[in-house]
Formats: structure tokens, C-alpha cells, sequence
């Protein structure tokens, strides 16, 4: 293990339990934003009602790629 990642772990084993919860929903709102971002730059022209349903298209797609 290199220093950079010993001292990142060092900084991550000093959070509260509250703080781990509150960046693991940061980190997530930020991923489900750049997932939005892509999926309207691939299409421009959907609804938000149509862009949802891709979204649940895709996490459909991925759940039964995980069953196999």
C-alpha cells in the first residue's frame, strides 16, 4: 500500500459515522447527475417523463446482467 492511499485511509477511518452516510450521499447525487448529464447528451429531444424511463431501462438491464 503506497502513502498516499495509507494517508487517505488514516483521514477516511477519522469520520463519524454521520459524516461516512453524508459523503456516500454526496457520492451518489453526484454519480446519478453525470448518469442524467450523459443520458441527455444522447437524447436531446426525450421528455423528462421519456429520459426516466430510460433510466429505469438501464437499471433494469443492469440488475439482470448481475442475475447472470
Amino acid at each position: 500500500m503506497n502513502e498516499a492511499r495509507r494517508r487517505q485511509l488514516e483521514i477516511l477511518r477519522r469520520w463519524t459515522p454521520e459524516e461516512r452516510l453524508r459523503r456516500g450521499m454526496e457520492l451518489t447525487a453526484l454519480c446519478l447527475s453525470a448518469r442524467d448529464a450523459r443520458l441527455r447528451r444522447q437524447h436531446p429531444g426525450l421528455s423528462e417523463a421519456e429520459l426516466r424511463q430510460v433510466r429505469v431501462r438501464e437499471i433494469l438491464a443492469l440488475d439482470s446482467a448481475e442475475a447472470r
